[in-house]
């Protein structure tokens, strides 16, 4: 089960909802596969239940400069803390990996300083 392709599971009223936490305790119950590709550091709420089926987390990060985020997806969660939730997954045991979408020229077309920073964070998380 794939969840998010056309929207984010984890939109900012999921924190009081909790539809998407609802959710995948079902599709856990049913052992389903789960695949889910999010903006949201809120993702870590719910390692509990990704841990019990095969599952994969991918977080798209435009940028690793909050505030350069901040001017461009003002109402997402830092990158910093998405970085802080890929190696909070990965110490949990969920595979996770990265979108760096969308690339933007002369704001993010040179992603290698983003790249060194989840490199680090991923051989933090495994040591």
């Amino acid at each position: 089960m794939s969840i998010a392709n056309s929207s984010d599971p984890y939109p900012r009223m999921e924190a009081s909802a909790g539809i998407t936490r609802k959710c995948l305790e079902i599709l856990t119950e049913n052992d389903c596969r789960i695949q889910i590709i999010t903006k949201s550091s809120m993702v870590t709420r719910d390692g509990d239940l990704l841990v019990k089926v095969p599952s994969t987390v991918a977080l798209t990060i435009t940028t690793d400069d909050d505030g350069t985020a901040r001017l461009l997806e003002p109402q997402a969660p830092l990158p910093s803390e998405r970085i802080r939730a890929l190696k909070d997954l990965s110490r949990e045991g969920i595979p996770v990996s990265v979108r760096i979408d969308p690339i933007i020229p002369f704001v993010n077309d040179k992603p290698e300083k983003l790249v060194r920073k989840l490199l680090k964070q991923w051989r933090e998380a495994y040591n």
